[in-house]
């Protein structure tokens, strides 16, 4: 299932958005807000961690309650996390995050 959001573009909206990805689990396309700086897709059946690419400036990321099993290769165009929430997921490693450690 894909479902496409409509987020106006104002400065605000592209920098913080709280997104519903319907059951899909996947992220779908985000390159409608490159500015995104938050993201917070929890409770989603979300499987794979894809479609970061486009959204390099993201700062905070929650995935909380998904069923993700591995964040590779997912993070890595995501240079500036700050803030990552994959608590009550199936994830057995922190393989994928050695580049955002400071």
């Amino acid at each position: 299932m894909s479902v496409a959001f409509n987020i106006p573009t104002s400065s605000t909206a592209s920098r913080a958005a709280s997104l519903l990805v319907a059951r899909g689990q996947a992220i779908d396309d985000l390159s409608g807000v490159p500015g995104l700086t938050s993201l917070w897709l929890g409770r989603n059946k979300i499987t794979k961690l894809t479609g970061l690419d486009v959204v390099p400036g993201l700062a905070q990321l929650g995935l909380q309650s998904n069923r993700l099993t591995s964040l590779v290769p997912g993070l890595a165009p995501v240079v500036g996390l700050r803030e990552l929430y994959v608590s009550h997921n199936g994830l057995t490693s922190l393989e994928g995050i050695g580049h955002l450690v400071r």
